[in-house]
């Protein structure tokens, strides 16, 4: 299997009908007239989903903490699992640019796709990561995937292509074979129209307020924002109304977030809003020193108390020791992936070890 790995230079701004974009304009065309102008600010689930993208194009897990590298390790196995093994002669891709084109050559949207793979055969297939803990959208359901197996179909010329959604946080994996790529390139064109149409189509009833930068002026999602606001407890003990709300709450969590930072902003720009203010709580308190600590207490305390009240950081220990294990291998002329440091860690502190209760999440299926 031959792994090819394509660097991108970095945009300076994405496509303004981007692949990633195109099922929030698909179900709200008027959200694309509506954020026009407004910029683009990263949340911290999107930085840390650019940093593991860009770990697994690489395949340098330096810098991650335990869980972000598990979740590299499971992408990469699962795109092991889907290009067939060493042996399979397929030719995978990182970070591939894509167009897609309409009959005429018009550029009707491009983008990044995280995977794309051509297996040797002659078919293709592409892979998006989704690091968030929320399914989403179905494959066959997937605008973006369907997009991307476009892109991909036209740069190598095929006629059909395997879209692969993977979800390591909650392990759910979807596929779908797109093989109409003239009724997928219809669509595309059809969506981006009905944008640019001079009718505000606006419908706060999809999921397309979930990362529509507008929501705070835009008065369909204010009406379905308002209608959360006013429902009455009593009709909580209805399963469909309890799961209806959940989802428009999810939503609604996330502007309560946006106003929050609106509010900062505002503090910090003018010290005040309408009688609200910062107020200062000193941080807290840390020990710089803890062997420092012990010296000075150890008349007071046994060596058995003072390490109950002490807590290690396994991640960090772990990080340090791959540091310093890998740096002994590297002054040998050996070379010791971080895998492999990590396992004989993991085996040394095993019988000290143990991982708390687990942890529960909602989602859906």
């Amino acid at each position: 299997m031959e792994k090819i790995t394509v660097q991108t230079a970095p945009q300076a701004q994405h496509h303004e009908f981007s692949p990633s974009k195109l099922q929030q304009y698909r179900d709200c065309p008027g959200s694309y007239k509506m954020q026009m102008g407004m910029p683009d600010n990263s949340s911290e689930e999107a930085k840390e989903g650019s940093m593991l993208h860009a770990c697994i194009a690489t395949g340098n897990f330096d810098g991650l903490t335990e869980e972000q590298s598990e979740l590299c390790a499971a992408c990469l196995q699962f795109l092991a699992e889907i290009a067939g093994g060493e042996n399979s002669g397929a030719t995978i891709y990182h970070e591939l640019p894509i167009q897609v084109r309409d009959a005429n050559g018009n550029i009707l949207t491009e983008g990044t796709v995280d995977v794309a793979i051509v297996f040797a055969d002659g078919e293709l297939a592409t892979i998006d990561w989704k690091f968030g803990r929320t399914p989403v959208t179905e494959v066959n359901r997937n605008m973006q995937l369907a997009t991307y197996s476009v892109g991909v179909m036209q740069k190598f010329g095929g006629t059909r292509c395997t879209g692969h959604v993977f979800q390591p946080r909650i392990y759910s994996r979807s596929q779908y074979t797109f093989s109409r790529p003239d009724a997928i390139i219809t669509n595309i064109a059809r969506v981006i129209d009905r944008c640019k149409d001079s009718a505000l189509l606006l419908n706060a009833e999809t999921d397309a307020c979930k990362y529509c930068r507008a929501k705070s002026k835009c008065p369909a999602f204010m009406a379905k924002f308002n209608a959360l606001a006013i429902n009455e407890v009593n009709t909580l003990d209805n399963p469909e109304t309890l799961a209806a709300l959940y989802e428009t709450s999810k939503q609604v969590e996330k502007f309560c977030r946006e106003i929050k930072a609106a509010m900062e902003q505002y503090i910090d720009a003018h010290g005040e809003c309408c009688g609200y203010r910062y107020k200062e709580r000193p941080g807290n308190r840390e020990c710089t020193d803890v062997l420092g600590a012990y010296q000075l207490v150890q008349a007071m305390i046994t060596p058995a108390e003072f390490t109950k009240v002490c807590k290690m950081s396994i991640g960090g220990l772990t990080d340090a020791l791959v540091a310093k294990m890998q740096a002994a291998a590297e002054a040998k002329g050996e070379k010791l992936t971080k895998a492999a440091a990590k396992a004989q860690i993991d085996t040394v502190l095993a019988a000290v070890v143990q991982r708390g209760a687990a942890t529960k999440s909602i989602v859906m299926g």
